[in-house]
């Protein structure tokens, strides 16, 4: 499957709701990683490598904001 260019690119990446999903990593803002380094900018620049690489699936954009959130802010609450 070739990933969208252009317009196709926009149009299929505004169609995604990601805000909620921000929200929830924010809990992990203030919890480091395990070499030191923020957990929510690795949530981020995930995201932020897919969106390079011109990755449009909602599902996976979706999952790279929240990886890592059950295991690394398990006082969250649900």
């Amino acid at each position: 499957m070739r990933a969208p260019q252009g317009e196709d690119l926009e149009r299929s990446l505004g169609s995604i709701t990601l805000a909620p999903y921000i929200v929830k990593a924010m809990a992990l803002i203030g919890v480091k990683r395990k070499h030191g380094s923020n957990m929510f900018r690795h949530q981020i620049s995930t995201l932020g490598i897919l969106l390079d690489y011109k990755v449009a699936d909602p599902v996976l954009l979706k999952a790279s904001v929240i990886h890592d959130l059950f295991e690394d802010a398990p006082a969250m609450p649900a």
